[in-house]
């Protein structure tokens, strides 16, 4: 960051003289163009930060209508992801410590920092909070295939299913498993069976809808959580993941071609929760594979 970038700052902050004397500091300095804006009362502060976006906010705790712990609780639910510095007195500090704890990415003492330890408080903070991010992203994410894993599908599709039952669409969860996989990496190698996974996540991309839930479980299962406007509108799914797996098949000359058994399962009144429509859904989905390898003369 450089002059040229500038950065808005929330100073939440009800003493007249410590908020100006932060926004001096910030004013002044050579490296950042800041741009402040102040408040006195958390609440004030929570509209504000409805209406706007900015880099950092700068927290006192102890304000008019909002003290302690529960002031840095409230601002962090009205906007997680932008990095909060708290701003404490000599005898508040344990109270400041207990804000890091719970995610606030650092606090200083008033009366205690002067301009260039504020700017570096700030700027660590904005960096450490990109960093939360991005680990928090990561989290949720399969290393391989980039697409959710566990962790991250049961997350996101348990927040589609409550948004499904507030509309009129069917919440639907698809099973699927990559056939054949076992034979892969023991014939064909590890680095073959990756490209398989991959090559699987990549036709997923294309099946689904961005708004789907989709996911690589662990090994060869993966997963979808959709909005289906009927039910009959899950065989449509089914067939368009079928015509894209054929559709590589004939397009790659590989010594094995790629298949999976697909099942899934609509969400009812009897079903308990997001884990129970997944394991229907892979119930369903082992029956399909069974009756490929037995079929019925």
């Amino acid at each position: 960051m450089d002059k040229e970038t500038h950065l808005n700052v929330l100073i939440v902050e009800d003493n007249p003289g410590d908020a100006r004397l932060i926004e001096i500091m910030l004013h002044d300095s050579p490296q950042f163009d800041f741009r402040c804006k102040k408040t006195d009362r958390l609440s004030y502060a929570l509209e504000i930060l409805a209406a706007a976006h900015f880099d950092v906010i700068l927290l006192d705790l102890a304000l008019p209508d909002s003290f302690g712990l529960e002031t840095f609780i409230k601002a962090r639910e009205s906007t997680p992801k932008t990095p909060i510095v708290v701003l404490t007195g000599n005898d508040d500090e344990t109270i400041a410590l207990s804000a890091v704890r719970e995610g606030a990415q650092d606090y200083i003492v008033k009366g205690q920092f002067d301009e260039k330890q504020l700017v570096r408080a700030i700027n660590y903070a904005i960096e450490r909070q990109k960093t939360v991010l991005h680990l928090h992203k990561m989290s949720f994410k399969d290393e391989l295939t980039g697409l959710n894993n566990r962790r991250g599908f049961m997350i996101k599709a348990d927040e589609l299913l409550k948004i499904s039952r507030r509309g009129t669409g069917v919440f639907t969860i698809y099973f699927i498993d990559l056939d054949g996989m076992k034979h892969i990496n023991d014939n064909l190698g590890h680095s073959e069976g990756d490209k398989a996974l991959i090559d699987m996540a990549d036709i997923m991309r294309k099946s689904f809808r961005e708004s789907d839930i989709t996911a690589r479980l662990g090994g060869d299962e993966f997963a979808a959580a959709v909005i289906l406007e009927e039910q009959t509108d899950a065989g449509t799914v089914r067939s368009r993941l079928g015509e894209k797996i054929s559709r590589l098949n004939d397009s790659e000359i590989r010594s094995y071609k790629l298949s999976a058994s697909i099942g899934w399962a609509f969400c009812n009144d009897k079903v308990s929760g997001l884990e129970e429509l997944l394991n229907m859904a892979d119930e369903v989905m082992y029956a399909e594979k069974k009756k490929r390898k037995n079929p019925v003369s």
